[in-house]
């Protein structure tokens, strides 16, 4: 992820899992220091940082949905079928999104969950860039 790619603000443990919003990556990868501090719940000693074992990246809000648009409503669209993010091991948090299935979910599933921004004027959500 880079600085200015778009991201789906996911919920992931919960009783409903799903997409509640959009963020925007503002800060790209960096290693994740919590894996560093042997007191933390996130400690992992076999990161070092000069071999990090995970990564982090900083968000800004840009909206929130109306409602959180489920795993399992993803899952049974015929437009989605094959997105890496969907199947079943991946870490949702760190797949692409290609353009064209980035404007679908804008388009045809976003619309519909869509609520107003904080900021005024029309959203502006541009597109992913290309991997």
């Amino acid at each position: 992820m880079r600085t200015g790619d778009l991201a789906f603000f996911y919920h992931s443990n919960c009783k409903t899992p799903g997409t509640a919003g959009i963020a925007k990556i503002v800060k790209a990868a960096y290693p994740d220091f919590h894996a560093f501090e042997p007191g933390n719940r996130h400690y992992d000693p076999k990161s070092h940082p000069a071999r990090p074992t995970g990564f982090m990246v900083d968000i800004q809000f840009v909206h929130k949905l109306k409602r959180t648009i489920a795993l399992s409503e993803l899952n049974n669209r015929p437009q989605l079928d094959g997105l890496t993010s969907l199947r079943r091991g991946n870490r949702l948090s760190i797949m692409p999104v290609s353009e064209a299935r980035w404007h679908y979910f804008d388009t045809g599933i976003i619309s519909t969950a869509r609520c107003h921004r904080r900021t005024t004027g029309k959203p502006d959500y541009g597109s992913p860039r290309r991997r």
